[in-house]
């Protein structure tokens, strides 16, 4: 089985691109969990700063997300979208402080959101496909994430976001996507609109 995308490594490896393409006729176990192992045990993990594991098989939805993902204190990105993983996304992750973009869309159904409020570097956060329909104060968590620029929380399916903020700390904020949202009150009372950055809306 041939590694997808794999630059050659080193133990001072930075850049890792294992992103499975969309359109390969190579089976979905091409890039197993055996060969990650490999992978990590092969490169100085505390120098990996870039990660992009996108749209492979490492288990399916019966195995939970990989902790040892939290012990790759220099990440600033990584990208997991399209991995299915069983459970919620593991707290060790607050271990990430240099993370500054984080793709989990389309990996485990839900989460508690608290976890991503102690990465103060994060700039990016693309959380969607998950269920966040019964976290009412998604707003507020996000809040105490000031330095977010761009946040996805499309087919998360929400039916609120008229939350109280009362200080409003997303100053930075220029992209939200909340595609497929059904809210049942009326979008003025959206509290996204004190975002005066805003340069993208979706809804």
């Amino acid at each position: 089985m041939a590694w997808l995308g794999l630059l050659p490594l080193e133990r001072r490896h930075t850049c890792s691109n294992l992103r499975r393409p969309f359109n390969t006729n190579l089976d979905a176990n091409a890039l197993d969990l055996e060969q990650m192992l490999w992978l990590f045990i092969s490169v100085s993990l505390e120098h990996l700063e870039h990660l992009d594991l996108s749209m492979n098989n490492l288990g399916g939805e019966t195995s939970p997300m990989p902790r040892f993902l939290a012990s790759m204190r220099n990440l600033r990105y990584l990208n997991l979208y399209g991995i299915y993983f069983a459970g919620t996304v593991p707290p060790q992750f607050i271990n990430l402080s240099r993370l500054q973009y984080l793709d989990l869309g389309n990996t485990v159904r839900s989460t508690d959101i608290t976890v991503f409020t102690n990465l103060p570097a994060l700039q990016q956060l693309c959380l969607n496909g998950m269920d966040l329909s019964s976290i009412n104060d998604w707003p507020q968590k996000l809040n105490t994430i000031p330095s977010l620029r761009v946040v996805d929380l499309s087919y998360c399916w929400h039916d609120r976001a008229d939350q109280k903020l009362p200080y409003f700390n997303l100053t930075k904020l220029e992209k939200h996507d909340l595609s497929v949202s059904d809210f049942n009150h009326t979008i003025a009372s959206c509290w996204f609109w004190k975002a005066k950055g805003l340069k993208h809306l979706y809804l």
